[in-house]
């Protein structure tokens, strides 16, 4: 009993002292927060008005800015333009322009006529200021570069296919890369920090990666090339490396072109390759030009050799979508007398311009035919020479 009795009352001392400790706090909390509302509020006596009226232009000149940056949008765009024109580009970076950056731009502007901001804050605020204007400049410039490069690679006829797409993508992401590691380098020169180690770092890790991948960097290059330069498209009918290989261009890729042969085969070449050496675009010809010599015999009467090439000229005549050049006496061969003839075909399929050929070489045979005009192949005449003996 007298053990239940002790701990009754240590328990109620225990909580008594609890209660009080807890009261004491509160008083305390209390206390100081009567003290903090008074000193706000003595504060805001002597400040209020200068801070309210700074608070209202600050934010009055913020809301201006992001309206005049949405009505200069509206009035720049132009659908009926390409994105990549002036009016476009201008309403793009103009978009692009961050609300952070203009609420710190806004408190630029009205820093000076505060009195009250202390140099610490005014030093913080512009090195704040300083830090988004960097990043904002690069924020319009890889804007900038990507329009530019996508609204150029989108003008590209579409058989390019998904190499332009690749192509915009490698050029936005190497130039993000590198237009943030010169926003990067400058924020860190402005802010003191001396960034002539780093970039000797880099310097080497960048020599030792470009040594290792420099064949597939000059791949990557020369992709680039055949897209903006386009010495040929997707589709283009195609001979190269001297004339050893012939085909239709399949695909334009980052590192290599496929070709498919006219035996059938795909051969893949690599882009750099494929730019070392000559190349020849048969697709970029309007027309075929076409030639065949013919020969008559010696024997031809020369009024019959005078009036040849017109009887080559109308028989050509007759083909349609094929074009006369010349037909003119080009040498005395060994066995003939020989002309040439020259014409074009105002087509470039090379099936189309085999059959227009094909009729070419028919009409001219029925011409020397009916003109009764006799065709020369290789011939030999043995004189043989008898030895008469006198017999005495």
């Amino acid at each position: 009993m007298a053990l239940g009795a002790l701990s009754l009352i240590l328990q109620t001392q225990i909580e008594r002292r609890v209660v009080e400790n807890v009261k004491a706090t509160a008083n305390t909390l209390a206390e100081n927060l009567i003290t903090s509302v008074k000193a706000a509020w003595s504060w805001l006596v002597q400040q209020g008005p200068e801070q309210a009226l700074t608070l209202a232009i600050f934010f009055g000149l913020f809301i201006g800015l992001r309206i005049m940056r949405g009505i200069l949008c509206g009035l720049l765009r132009s659908k009926k333009r390409p994105d990549y024109a002036v009016r476009n580009v201008a309403s793009g970076l103009i978009g692009r322009t961050s609300s952070l950056f203009l609420a710190l731009l806004s408190a630029v502007i009205i820093a000076p006529f505060v009195p009250s901001l202390t140099a610490p804050s005014k030093s913080a605020l512009d090195t704040a200021f300083m830090i988004m204007f960097v990043a904002q400049g690069a924020i319009w410039v890889r804007t900038l570069i990507a329009r530019t490069s996508s609204g150029y690679l989108s003008d590209h006829d579409a058989r390019d296919g998904g190499a332009v797409l690749t192509a915009a993508t490698l050029i936005k992401t190497l130039s993000g890369f590198i237009i943030w590691a010169i926003a990067i380098a400058l924020i860190l020169t402005n802010l003191g920090y001396s960034i002539g180690p780093i970039i000797a770092g880099l310097g080497v890790g960048g020599l030792a990666i470009g040594l290792a991948a420099q064949n597939l960097f000059k791949d990557l290059f020369s992709s680039l090339a055949i897209i903006f330069d386009r010495p040929f498209v997707r589709g283009d009918f195609i001979k190269f490396n001297n004339g050893e290989y012939t085909g239709d261009v399949e695909k334009i890729g980052m590192k290599t072109t496929r070709v498919r042969a006219l035996t059938g085969e795909q051969i893949i070449v690599s882009n750099s390759q494929l730019l070392d050496k000559e190349i020849r675009n048969f697709r970029r010809m309007n027309r075929r030009r076409g030639e065949f010599d013919v020969g008559v015999v010696y024997q031809t009467a020369h009024d019959d050799l005078r009036r040849l090439p017109k009887l080559v000229e109308e028989a050509i005549s007759k083909v349609e979508d094929v074009t006369f050049d010349r037909c003119r006496l080009k040498e005395f061969g060994d066995s003939s007398i020989v002309f040439e003839t020259v014409f074009w075909v105002e087509k470039r399929d090379y099936d189309a311009f085999m059959e227009k050929q094909e009729a070419v070489l028919f009409n001219t045979h029925q011409a020397f035919e009916d003109a009764g005009l006799e065709f020369a192949y290789p011939t030999r005449t043995l004189h043989v020479a008898s030895n008469q003996m006198a017999i005495a």
